[in-house]
């Protein structure tokens, strides 16, 4: 027994010496496998880390690069800028410059002038109205201005003459007037009848199309028919204030009134209304029929054009004008709207309201505007004591430099100096 529990001990003693020693074996192994991990960790942080420093240092290139464009844009924007200000201001002093030579009767240096802001013109990225209005407008003032003179006067009335219509076939004039009569004159002037019956101012007169009936609007608040032997056939009668303006549709068949109870009546040959127009939000001063006949315009003191059909429903409304409008005429094709204003001007639009382009050269009020039968001429009164004639197949710039650099091509070729020479090198001939 003694022997056996001797060598148990020591059997014991050794298994827990073989214990310990692969114990400590192992956590030698482990201590050893974390080692291992912790530098493979640190290592993956280190090349976490040199990749978040390129990452920052790529964003901060990018960053920059893109402040620096940025920069660069914006210096080159404001010196776009600074440039085309630059070069409005020149084309504003030439234009200045053209009007004061055309006043002076200096027509050739207006031309040239013109032409030299017309270079400049092209020069800006993008067109505006405001600068190249002026230039055409002086343009046109020297390329067609023509000598007018009187060939009749027509003496008869006892106040001022304020109407004035052709029949259609040439032959007859008819004048309205504040001494309440309308006057018809045949073409040497000599008088033909007078139509007696407004008790008060006629304001305005219009033929039919057949020449046979002439309409009448006048103070009293009524329209007369009356036929060329100055007899009376009807009278419209339901307007609240003054009649303004007629006209006749392009049948014969319907009469358009404007008056000053805001409204447009319309009205068949027997004096039966037919429709009252009544959106307008002042006087109404003037009446037209498109050629087509399916269209009316009018005129207001609301400083508006209004567009309606024979049905008196609104199609457009056009409020472009600053100040009164006066007159509203169609052209003979029908495709253009001519309108008169108290702003100085004459304003053309489309049937659908659209402005195509402004006249001015007025320096008051303009009261009337006309179309001529072939539609490339405008003709329109102003309170400035003036007629103006439009020569609307040339009012854009590039047809007004045509005949500006034909005009001036032999001083440009011999005389000019050399940096005008080549003023109009790049103008269609």
């Amino acid at each position: 027994m003694g022997v056996s529990k001797q060598v148990f001990i020591e059997a014991s003693e050794q298994a827990i010496t073989v214990a310990e020693a692969e114990e400590k074996h192992r956590q030698e192994q482990m201590l050893h496998l974390q080692a291992e991990r912790a530098k493979e960790a640190e290592a993956r942080l280190a090349e976490q880390e040199k990749s978040a420093k390129r990452q920052k240092i790529f964003l901060v290139a990018v960053s920059t690069a893109l402040v620096v464009a940025v920069g660069v844009s914006a210096v080159a924007f404001n010196q776009w800028q600074r440039a085309e200000k630059i070069t409005e201001g020149q084309i504003q002093v030439l234009g200045r410059l053209s009007l004061i030579l055309a006043k002076s009767n200096r027509g050739f240096e207006v031309l040239i002038e013109g032409i030299r802001a017309r270079g400049l013109l092209k020069k800006l990225r993008t067109e505006k109205l405001e600068l190249k209005e002026p230039i055409s407008r002086t343009l046109q003032t020297v390329i067609y201005q023509e000598g007018f003179r009187e060939r009749n006067r027509l003496i008869g009335h006892e106040d001022i003459v304020w109407s004035v219509a052709f029949s259609p076939d040439g032959k007859t004039i008819a004048s309205a007037s504040l001494d309440n009569t309308v006057r018809l004159w045949n073409q040497q002037g000599e008088p033909i009848n007078i139509l007696q019956g407004h008790r008060d101012r006629v304001w305005s007169v219009a033929f039919s199309p057949d020449g046979n009936t002439i309409a009448s609007a006048s103070e009293d608040k009524t329209v007369r028919l009356w036929n060329q032997q100055g007899e009376a056939i009807n009278i419209l009668q339901g307007h609240q204030d003054r009649v303004w303006s007629v006209a006749f549709s392009p049948d014969g068949n319907t009469i358009a009134s404007a008056s000053w109870d805001n409204t447009v009546r319309l009205w068949n040959l027997q004096g039966e209304l037919l429709h009252t127009i009544q959106d307008h939000q002042d006087r109404v001063k003037s009446v037209a029929f498109s050629p087509d006949g399916k269209t009316i315009a009018s005129a207001s003191w609301d400083n508006t054009v209004r567009l309606w059909n024979l049905q008196g429903e609104l199609l457009h409304t056009i409020q472009d004008h600053q100040d009164v409008v006066n007159s509203v005429e169609f052209s003979p094709d029908g495709k253009t709207i001519a309108s008169a204003s108290w702003d100085k001007t004459v304003r053309l639009w489309n049937q659908q309201g659209e402005l195509l382009h402004t006249l001015q050269g007025h320096q008051k009020a303009v009261n009337s505007v006309a179309f001529s039968p072939d539609g490339k001429t405008i003709a329109s009164a102003s309170t400035d004591n003036t007629v103006i004639l439009w020569n609307l197949e040339d009012l854009t710039l590039d047809s007004l430099m045509q005949e500006a650099c034909d005009w001036v091509k032999d001083y440009l070729k011999h005389n000019a100096p050399e940096s005008d020479k080549s003023l109009c090198d790049d103008v269609a001939q």
